[in-house]
């Protein structure tokens, strides 16, 4: 969006030509006159009122009355795709990973458990007298009721048997919906940053989001908050006495780094974190707000299999311990919890 205010400070609007101000994109050209420009700038105020929308589509905030320095300020849209190929593919690399599990836990042998395309291949032989055939046959209702979400479907031959899996229609329509949920939501705190009253965040179509931020002065930080990637990680907290103080005094323990967490009063406090991830987002398949057993305020996460069991191993061992999870974008971390 580009726009050519009158910007020369100490001078009133009578002194200037008439300008024009352009709002839209470069693809439809779209063009409104400001309007002849009078010295008490009523005519500007009555044309462009603040926060007036155009077409429904572009609007422009506000031209101020005094015959002064005018802020020029921005109905900022953008349309954002969500990746959801990435997502997919995403998730069929977590589903080889249980399945690969899943297996060994079982006992059952196979040839090798790999993404291809947008599907998981097994492959099974004979080993030690046991007949692949049999294998898989064994192995093909295990997975049904492990993995309710997975087609499969026989492939190979008698001499190498295998197995093809693929999302069900309504997995993957639920992958999708998650996707723009999880995105929908990270977008919406990520706003809340540039102190926007009435943002707008809305679904476009099956695959697209559209966000209007009306009143932005700055369309360049919009845009840059906008195309953050962040990532989630799961640690835990040194706990070690002493630990803390070391560290707020300049020695921070080998394997640590010192942080900062937030307390309900917004408050900000020293926290010890231990540098070795336990888990990441890679492994996080739901989140959803909720209370807990006090009734409250909680965050719900679920995790892959392989991701219950990292997590069910790390808590087993380090029971009474506290975990951290945090976000990191533009390599800085914050605590958020």
């Amino acid at each position: 969006f580009m726009g050519q205010p009158d910007q020369q400070k100490g001078k009133g609007m009578a002194n200037h030509p008439p300008r024009r101000l352009t709002y839209g994109d470069s693809k439809r050209g779209l063009q409104a006159p400001l309007g002849q420009h009078q010295h008490d700038g009523s005519a500007l105020h009555q044309h462009f009122r603040a926060g007036q929308h155009f077409d429904g589509n572009i609007g422009f905030a506000h031209l101020a009355d005094a015959p002064r320095q005018t802020t020029l300020r921005y109905h900022f849209i953008a349309f954002l795709q969500v990746d959801m190929p990435g997502a997919e593919l995403k998730r069929l690399d977590s589903l080889a990973a249980d399945l690969r599990l899943l297996l060994r836990d079982k006992k059952l042998r196979h040839a090798g458990i790999d993404r291809e395309g947008r599907g998981i291949s097994l492959k099974f032989k004979d080993d030690k007298g046991v007949n692949a055939l049999e294998t898989r046959a064994s192995v093909q209702p295990l997975i049904e009721r492990q993995f309710p979400e997975l087609r499969l479907v026989e492939s190979g031959d008698a001499a190498t048997p295998g197995l093809t899996a693929t999302l069900r229609p309504e997995a993957l329509q639920k992958l999708r919906e998650y996707a723009l949920k999880q995105n929908i939501n990270t977008l919406h705190n990520r706003i809340n940053e540039l102190g926007v009253a009435e943002p707008v965040i809305t679904q476009q179509g099956a695959d697209r989001i559209v966000v209007q931020l009306p009143g932005v002065e700055d369309p360049a930080q919009a845009k840059d908050l906008l195309g953050r990637t962040a990532t989630l990680e799961i640690r835990m907290v040194d706990e070690t006495p002493g630990a803390l103080d070391a560290a707020l005094s300049g020695s921070v323990p080998f394997g640590d780094e010192l942080l900062y967490e937030r307390d309900r009063d917004n408050n900000q406090r020293p926290i010890l974190l231990k540098k070795q991830v336990v888990l990441t987002g890679e492994r996080l398949t739901d989140a959803q707000p909720g209370f807990d057993e006090n009734q409250q305020a909680a965050v719900h996460l679920s995790f892959d299999s392989v991701g219950s069991n990292i997590f069910r191993e790390v808590s087993r061992n380090n029971i009474g311990k506290r975990m951290a999870i945090l976000l990191i974008e533009k390599n800085e971390a914050e605590v958020v919890t």
